[in-house]
């Protein structure tokens, strides 16, 4: 569930992540293992930490992480398009980025 907006104020995106996920970690209260809620700004450091600790590759660690950087920024249509850019660029590497791919999802599904 999105909200941009919390009494009257601009909020942070909050994309809810219903996915068995040990490497989200969550600053809400909810205990359940399933159920994480990241803000977009925690979903991408989380995803940036675990790409930068476990590509060994420097060269192409660096052009996936600025895959990720501008999907980051990607609004709209625009989304859609670095996401298949950095999909693909990550391909070889899924086991790390596979654990993310719900909430990706969960983005694109409301860009």
């Amino acid at each position: 569930m999105e909200n941009n907006t919390l009494a009257g104020r601009d909020a942070a995106p909050v994309h809810s992540m219903y996915v068995d996920n040990p490497q989200l970690r969550s600053q809400s209260t909810n205990s359940s293992p399933n159920d994480a809620t990241v803000t977009g700004a925690e979903f991408f450091a989380q995803l940036r930490a675990a790409l930068t600790s476990n590509l060994p590759d420097d060269s192409e660690r660096s052009a996936i992480l600025a895959r990720l950087d501008t999907l980051e920024k990607a609004k709209g249509y625009t989304f859609l398009r670095h996401y298949s850019a950095f999909i693909a660029g990550a391909a070889n590497h899924m086991a790390v980025v596979s654990p993310f791919v719900p909430g990706l999802t969960s983005i694109l599904t409301r860009a």
